[in-house]
Parts: structure tokens; sequence; C-alpha cells
């Protein structure tokens, strides 16, 4: 998850929009200290990542549901997200009960980064 931590955090001051606001807001932050996030402690860097898991994935229901543009312009910051979603939210954990994430999905042929990200957190293209 480092490596694709490093990638992440190297590809989000290259993408417009978005991606850049989140990346200064935490500018000043030490991302090795310790931050209370709504499931608990984490590092600054695994809560950003997660929060950038959340916003890409989300993000990706609510513009399929919608007929809108799903996949991000910068693709680079979906690979390094699912990158680093792969180790934190493994698929050998799907199968616990009280585990947050729904079987990892098969993409669909020509899916996207932003479309095989949502589909590793157990999203799956369904339009309205």
């Amino acid at each position: 998850a480092l490596r694709g931590f490093a990638l992440l955090v190297e590809t989000l001051p290259q993408a417009e929009g978005p991606p850049r606001e989140v990346l200064a807001a935490w500018a000043d932050a030490r991302l090795d200290t310790v931050v209370t996030a709504p499931w608990g402690e984490a590092s600054g860097s695994e809560a950003l990542a997660t929060y950038v898991n959340e916003a890409l994935v989300h993000g990706w229901d609510i513009a399929v549901a919608t007929g809108q543009p799903a996949e991000i312009p910068d693709g680079a910051v979906a690979v390094a997200a699912l990158e680093v979603a792969r180790v934190a939210i493994p698929a050998e954990l799907r199968a616990m009960p009280e585990f947050p994430f729904g079987p990892v999905v098969e993409p669909r042929e020509g899916a996207g980064p932003t479309e095989r990200l949502a589909n590793w957190n157990g999203h799956h293209w369904a339009t309205a």
C-alpha cells in the first residue's frame, strides 16, 4: 500500500480541480501523524487514501446513476487509488459478515480506472 500511496501523492498535485484542492487541504498535515477518523484512529496517509477512495467511488456511483460521465479526467489518480485499495480492502476479507464491503465485482470489458476502482469496492455498473 505504501508504494500505491506514494503514487497517489505524486499523482494528485498534477490533477486539476477537486484532487488538487484535497491535496492543498492536507498540505500542512503530517501524513504520519495519527488522526481520529470516523472509523477510529489512522495515520494521516491512511485517512487521506480512504477519503480519496470514498470520493472517487461514490462520485462514480452518482455519475452512473444520473447518466453522467463516470470516469475522472485524470485516470492516474484512480489507478493509484486502486493500488492502495487492493491492499487496504483485501478480497479475502469480503466473506466476513462484519466487513463493510461487498464482493469484488468483475470489471466490464473496457472499464476505465475509476470503474475498476468502484468494482474493487464492490460496486457495479447499473444505470437509472
